[in-house]
């Protein structure tokens, strides 16, 4: 393997094996029934599971074998078939990074080609500008893909970006393409995070070099609320968090 490697070599081989594949498909433009088109490919087949564990279903799909039970929800219905598929494409994107034969490619390999075949970062800013930056549109525009899959191209732009996912009160997601974010929201983030989870309203806000956007997320027996907060460029010193 090539030892010099870095996150951008991996996102960009990544990127063009997806592309290939998916123009190879006629695919253009979400949304994809990831299910469809993986038992459509020669070695992945769908079969029916009284019961599995998510652990026990992950490591069939990565042997081309989709066991989905009643009770599986669409959403992991999707991802599995997206992980069966990145199974797939992983050589591909082995032999433009220069892993020799036998090699075994990182887990957060396959993580990462899952993340951006579901969602490849094109797709998503097209999307993106369609919506005018509504972040609740582009999530149905990539209907049953999870939403941390989703929400986590907000933080392919260059700026300063921190990216933060509050589950029913609990802030379950925290990342930045770069600045030290801390485990907690700062205050602008909170007072966004509490009007959008009360008002079920998007909301906006921009105080010293920081800007909050914040959607939720609502359905009638759960929500989620996405910041997504851009700093200046000396945005890393504002606030602190443990």
């Amino acid at each position: 393997m090539n030892e010099a490697l870095n996150l951008a070599d991996l996102h960009s081989a990544i990127d063009r094996v997806v592309g290939t594949f998916l123009e190879s498909m006629r695919l253009f433009q979400p949304p994809v029934d990831w299910v469809e088109l993986a038992v459509s490919i020669p070695g992945i087949r769908r079969e029916t599971a009284q019961e599995a564990t998510g652990l026990s279903r992950r490591r069939a799909a990565s042997k081309g074998k989709l066991l989905f039970a009643d009770s599986l929800k669409e959403e992991s219905r999707q991802r599995l078939a997206a992980q069966a598929i990145s199974q797939f494409l992983l050589p591909k994107v082995g032999d433009i990074l220069g892993i020799e034969d036998g090699e075994r490619p990182p887990t957060s390999w396959v993580r990462a080609l899952v993340e951006r075949l579901m969602v490849p970062p094109l797709w998503f800013r097209d999307v993106w500008r369609d919506e005018n930056g509504d972040f609740v549109k582009v999530l149905n525009r990539f209907a049953f893909t999870p939403l941390e899959i989703v929400a986590q191209r907000l933080l392919d732009d260059s700026e300063p970006t921190v990216l933060s996912i509050i589950d029913h009160g609990s802030l379950t997601h925290r990342a930045s393409n770069g600045p030290r974010a801390g485990k907690v929201l700062w205050p602008l983030e909170k007072e966004c995070f509490e009007y959008i989870s009360h008002f079920s309203r998007t909301r906006r806000l921009s105080q010293g070099g920081m800007t909050v956007s914040g959607w939720p997320i609502h359905q009638s027996d759960w929500k989620k609320e996405v910041l997504r907060t851009v700093l200046a460029e000396d945005g890393d010193q504002i606030g602190t968090g443990d």
